[in-house]
């Protein structure tokens, strides 16, 4: 959901960006380094330098391109469009993990995750390897 939330507001600004789905590899090599851990969402800027947690990222893009506002100008509505995003950032993605895993899409997600994380391996290796770790 943190990565489908910084797209849709480059998305929604007009702001030209490169979505990659990274592999498991691009990840371990080029993300972890550059941000300090393996995690979605991290996007490069143009100079270069690295930013993660969908909720930063989102509040410099505001800062830095504010036409095409995703903010009310409002206090108030402020107010209450933060405390959304707040339940939304922490407590949804709770519903969409249970979604996920509980509602006969853990094989679906199994092999999709292994597809994106291991390109170049055949599907049954790839989906081995990207089943969770525990219970």
């Amino acid at each position: 959901p943190y990565t489908a939330k910084v797209r849709s507001m480059l998305s929604y600004k007009r702001l030209p960006f490169t979505d990659v789905v990274p592999s498991a590899m691009q990840l371990r090599l080029t993300v972890k380094p550059a941000v300090g851990r393996v995690i979605m969402p991290a996007v490069r800027l143009g100079d270069g330098s690295w930013r993660q947690d969908s909720a930063l990222i989102c509040d410099e893009v505001e800062r830095n391109h504010p036409d095409r506002p995703t903010r009310p100008p409002g206090a108030t509505q402020r107010l209450a469009a933060s405390l959304l995003e707040l339940h939304a950032d922490e407590w949804l993605p709770m519903v969409a993990l249970h979604y996920r895993w509980n509602t006969g899409n853990a094989d679906w997600a199994v092999s999709e995750f292994g597809r994106c994380a291991f390109p170049m391996l055949p599907s049954l290796i790839a989906s081995r390897l990207a089943q969770p770790g525990g219970d």
